[in-house]
């Protein structure tokens, strides 16, 4: 297969898919406008995780859960230039709207990492919550907001002070976690334990912290992503093998899309039109087209597929002088 490194790809406009591959511990490369090829396997450490991609595209960051790190790897070249030393099996990472600072939620340490992205030096470490497994960031970046899987509760953190403001008590277990582009409203999947799977998602209002509903969803939801528009959420239901699509402004599933067993992590196009979702027994990355919530495709990535993020598109080159 003619592999084409993003160099050769830098004008292309696509955008390119990092998945994270827990068992082979690579992150498979996939150009999202080219039939979902893939262009690049990176060698990272020992068990990749979640995955954030910087505003600008130019680096994506990789927790290492058994090595309790984070990998840096600069998009021009698809290598890892640097790695950090964090907390104890990091999960959860997001990146700042600005692309200074990166936050990392340490499961075993219950601590979250501050990252200076221009040294990736750790520049602070926040107590928070008994096990935080997933970390998501205001549009505004002036709060983080981190799910803790043993506490059963979101902390809020002031990114200014780097300090929890308040903590929420949601359902049982949960472990992901996205905000509204408007930044209002914060979507909490709780998978609840493994004897018993929880089916609901927590919706936050984040001017006061409440809880304002629940809305059921598949057995064990375990990814969340919401369009750029807002309108809607998407879950990925890993005991029930689909994706559930919650309409915001009702707050209720207007659609289950089958994607195969156990689906994990999920990633809408910058441009709204597709979303997709990760499956680790199945080796693979399904599509969803969200004009008509059908699955359009199903290609193969890395050894358990388990998280991924999308680059923006590279900007357009200036036209030329006439």
């Amino acid at each position: 297969m003619l592999m084409l490194g993003p160099a050769a790809m830098a004008g292309t406009g696509r955008s390119l898919a990092y998945v994270t591959n827990v068992n082979s511990n690579t992150v498979s490369v996939i150009d999202i406008g080219n039939n979902n090829t893939l262009v690049d396997t990176i060698p990272v450490g020992n068990g990749p995780q979640d995955i954030a991609v910087a505003p600008d595209g130019k680096h994506v960051y990789v927790t290492i859960f058994v090595d309790d790190g984070v990998s840096v790897i600069d998009t021009a070249t698809d290598r890892v230039v640097s790695t950090v030393p964090v907390g104890t099996r990091p999960e959860g990472i997001a990146v700042t709207p600005d692309g200074k600072h990166l936050y990392v939620a340490n499961r075993d340490s219950n601590t979250v990492s501050v990252i200076e992205t221009a040294g990736n030096t750790v520049v602070n470490t926040v107590r928070v919550g008994a096990g935080p497994q997933a970390i998501a960031l205001s549009p505004d970046g002036k709060h983080a907001y981190v799910a803790n899987l043993r506490s059963d509760n979101v902390s809020v953190i002031d990114t200014d002070a780097n300090r929890v403001l308040k903590t929420i008590a949601v359902g049982t277990a949960p472990v992901a976690i996205a905000v509204t582009p408007d930044g209002k409203q914060a979507y909490v999947a709780n998978a609840g334990r493994a004897n018993q799977p929880s089916n609901l998602v927590s919706v936050i209002e984040t001017d006061d912290g409440a809880v304002a509903g629940t809305v059921m969803v598949g057995a064990y939801p375990n990814g969340v992503a919401v369009t750029p528009d807002g309108k809607y959420a998407y879950v990925a239901n890993f005991f029930s093998g689909d994706v559930s699509v919650i309409e915001t402004a009702g707050k209720r599933v207007m659609a289950r899309v089958a994607v195969g067993n156990s689906p994990s992590g999920i990633a809408v196009t910058p441009d709204g039109r597709q979303v997709y979702v990760a499956g680790a027994p199945s080796d693979s990355v399904s599509v969803i087209e969200t004009g008509g919530n059908t699955v359009a495709s199903t290609f193969p990535a890395g050894v358990a597929a388990f998280h991924l993020g999308i680059t923006p598109p590279p900007p357009k080159p200036p036209a030329s002088p006439l």
